[in-house]
């Protein structure tokens, strides 16, 4: 539900020409578990497409682990 809202309240700090096409799920494991969401699908101008909560969160595309994840694995991996 947290990434979901801030999703909502990210839309209006969005740029004016970015329009939404639909609502997209997407699973990221996190420490804790998978988590299960929907975001906002953009397009910008004439091909541009983009989620705009992934740019914000600089999670990468088609990627399933957090960043947070990311970073505790490879410090685990260096002992």
């Amino acid at each position: 539900n947290f990434l979901e809202s801030l999703d909502r309240n990210l839309k209006s700090q969005t740029p004016a020409n970015y329009q939404v096409i639909n609502k997209q799920p997407r699973t990221l494991n996190f420490i804790f578990g998978p988590v299960t969401f929907r975001r906002l699908y953009y397009q910008a101008g004439t091909k541009k497409r983009e989620f705009y909560l992934d740019q914000q969160l600089k999670i990468k595309p088609r990627r399933r682990l957090s960043p947070h994840y990311l970073m505790m694995m490879a410090k685990i991996a260096q002992t």
